[in-house]
């Protein structure tokens, strides 16, 4: 499968996911960028663009007349069947990935080269570089923090290690609870939660309310995040997105689990 590589620069390209199209803009690349997928909404201007379906089922006939010269995954979690599809219809198809913080960085320096505007991805990746480090140095050092971070209520989800969200729990002193299993975002129960006894509880998810999320764990008092009153609840955007907006909310996450020390 194709990787990024130094081709002519595309002048039409598809877009396979919201950060996607998210880091395109960061670098100035928006006027190359002909389609997206659904829940393409940042910013405001992206929200205008044609959709060719969603990150799971693409338009097939749609994105056909469209006629990319681009189109661009993510390694991560694009759906095997539709970079397969997109490769058996012969169109050029390139790949991003990150699962660190400092890949957010890379990614923007890939397309930048990709697309010709390799000078705003190397400010913008810098700048993101600098931020990034800052918040390095200001929670290095301090008391690690047990986390347990919700991506989804009912059932229960979590992410391990190899999740972008975990390295972001690292670089704020905290300790991912769930790190060592084997699935990137694995379903837990209620009782391994209890057995590893968050200090933090972080609720980052769309299914349900954060109120009624901290409800539910609030029938469990002798949890120490619960007891402690450390239930937080981070904007999904922020946190889902592997772009530069996610310092944001990485921010956040790093003054909730200060706030448990």
């Amino acid at each position: 499968m194709a990787t990024i590589s130094a081709q002519a620069e595309p002048q039409r390209i598809v877009s396979l996911t919201p950060h996607i199209t998210e880091l395109l803009y960061a670098i100035g690349a928006e006027r190359q960028l002909i389609a997206v997928v659904e829940y393409s909404d940042y910013p405001d201007a992206a929200k205008t663009l044609p959709r060719i379906g969603n990150v799971f089922q693409l338009d097939w006939e749609r994105l056909l007349d469209m006629h990319p010269d681009l189109v661009i995954g993510w390694q991560d979690s694009s759906p095997q069947h539709v970079l397969d599809r997109i490769e058996s219809l012969g169109l050029r198809l390139a790949l991003v990935r990150s699962n660190k913080l400092d890949s957010i960085a890379t990614q923007l320096r890939q397309l930048g080269d990709l697309t010709g505007r390799t000078v705003e991805a190397d400010a913008a990746a810098e700048n993101f570089l600098q931020k990034l480090a800052a918040l390095e140095k200001k929670y290095s050092g301090r008391r690690r923090v047990r986390v347990f971070y919700e991506i989804d209520h009912k059932p229960l989800y979590t992410i391990n290690r190899e999740e972008i969200i975990s390295d972001a729990i690292r670089l704020c002193g905290g300790i991912n609870i769930f790190a060592e299993l084997g699935i990137l975002a694995p379903q837990v129960s209620i009782e391994s939660v209890l057995q590893r006894a968050p200090e933090v509880l972080v609720y980052s998810g769309t299914s349900a309310s954060a109120e009624d999320v901290f409800t539910d764990w609030r029938r469990w008092p002798q949890l120490a995040a619960v007891k402690n009153g450390h239930l937080y609840w981070i904007e999904p955007d922020l946190m889902n997105r592997a772009t530069p907006r996610m310092l944001q909310g990485v921010e956040q996450l790093c003054e909730a689990v200060d706030a448990a020390r």
